[in-house]
């Protein structure tokens, strides 16, 4: 769960379980896609990264989630919240995918 806190001027991503016990985190995938990126998040995450950065991370994930993945999964939805809402960013797509 994400959002952005208007008394402190922050952005906030927590996990949340199916207990609803929540705890704030700097980055998170779950399910089998966590499991073949958290470590790319590890190695490459940073405070400091823009949004053209993170971006551009993300397409990594995605890159190795269709690589070994059985699943095809030949789009994924992207976006961007911040203090003047939600933002659609352009979908990844598979190459070889329409957009």
């Amino acid at each position: 769960m994400g959002g952005y806190d208007t008394n402190t001027n922050t952005t906030e991503l927590h996990y949340m379980d199916y207990l609803a016990a929540s705890v704030p985190v700097k980055y998170y995938a779950f399910g089998y896609g966590g499991m073949f990126t958290l470590s790319i998040m590890d190695k490459e995450y940073r405070p400091d990264l823009n949004q053209d950065q993170a971006y551009e991370l993300l397409k990594k994930c995605t890159s190795e989630i269709k690589r070994r993945f059985l699943v095809n999964l030949p789009k994924f939805r992207v976006r961007i919240i911040s203090k003047d809402g939600i933002k659609d960013l352009p979908h990844i797509v598979a190459e070889g995918e329409p957009a």
